[in-house]
Formats: C-alpha cells, sequence, structure tokens
C-alpha cells in the first residue's frame, strides 16, 4: 500500500491493513522460505502525519502470528508478534542536482528517505516483520535440542544413548589428571 505524500492532510491519516497470509507469503517471497511462515493474516493499525518540509512520521502497531522451526531441535511453533513501528521519513534531496555517495552520521541514520511522492507502507511493514525474526530461533529459551546420535528430541524423551565415545585424537587426555 503505497500513500502520496502531498495528499496527507493537516490532520494526518489513520490507517488499517490486513492482508491474507497468502497475499503475506507471495510478498516475502523467498525472504520467509526457509526461517518462518505466515500463520496467520496481518493487521497493522497505521497514523501518518506530515509536516513541514515533507517530513512525515508513521507510528502504528503490526500483528501477525508467524510458524518458526527451532534451530536446536527443529519443532515447529507459533509465535505472535507485536511490533510498534515509528519512522520518520524525509524528502530525498541531491546536493547539487547529482546522487553521489556520501558518509553518514549518526543523525543520519534516525530517518529514513522517499523518493518522488510515495512512501511504500507494505515495504516498511514487511521489513519489520523480518527484523523482529530473532537470529537465533528457539522453541524456548530451555530447549535441549536433539541427541547427536539417535536424534530424539531431549524436549520430550530420554536419550539412552552412552556418551562414552572419545575423539581418538584426545584419548590421552581422558586419563590426564594435573598433580597441583
Amino acid at each position: 500500500m503505497k500513500i502520496k505524500v502531498s495528499e496527507i492532510s493537516e490532520d494526518g491519516l489513520s490507517l488499517t491493513i490486513r492482508k491474507d497470509k497468502n497475499h503475506l507469503e507471495k510478498l516475502l517471497g523467498k525472504e520467509g522460505e526457509d526461517d518462518f511462515i505466515c500463520n496467520s493474516s496481518l493487521l497493522a493499525n497505521m497514523r501518518v502525519e506530515k509536516f513541514r518540509a515533507g517530513t512525515v512520521i508513521i507510528s502504528g502497531k503490526v500483528k501477525v502470528s508467524l510458524l518458526l522451526r527451532c534451530v536446536r531441535c527443529l519443532d515447529i511453533f507459533e509465535k505472535s508478534l507485536n511490533i510498534n513501528l515509528n519512522y520518520t521519513f524525509l524528502p530525498f534531496f541531491t546536493k547539487g542536482g547529482s546522487a553521489k555517495e556520501v558518509e553518514l552520521t549518526g543523525e543520519d541514520l534516525e530517518f529514513a528517505f522517499y523518493h518522488g511522492d510515495e512512501i511504500n507502507l507494505l515495504n516498511i511493514i514487511l521489513e519489520e516483520i523480518i527484523l523482529a525474526v530473532p537470529y537465533k530461533i528457539l522453541c524456548q529459551e530451555e530447549c535441549l535440542g536433539l541427541c547427536a546420535v539417535c536424534g530424539v528430541n531431549l524436549n520430550f524423551n530420554e536419550c539412552r544413548c552412552r556418551d562414552d565415545r572419545c575423539d581418538p585424537r584426545l584419548a590421552l587426555l581422558k586419563n590426564f589428571r594435573s598433580k597441583n
């Protein structure tokens, strides 16, 4: 969903965006294939306000549910995301009429820039969903994972494997004791 900056009134805009999970999967494309699957439709309540010099502030909440795969036990579990959005957009201007590389300062990183007269809200929402997925996906913080020998899920079953195997290169250290 794109909004035209020139059409934002002084009172701003209040928007509700709903996308079903099939539409959301198409939008995410290959990005979510391995890491997550959308489990519910997306609901976003957004407030868009325009200020002088073309500054646009977008704030709101996004709700969606994802199916994630635990990296330790490989179980699939559901995680509900409630994401708060706060963006400040400035119009993109080039100095001297030509686009060239410019080193950004820390202050520059607090803003996003829009080109022309449009801001794509859906791209912002999708980016926030992807960023909300944890780097290390765990079904629970105490997940025990899988047995390296038999593959049983240690969260639900006890493993009957004996772990007395040793790397032959380290076998000499098994009997080594410090005399201190």
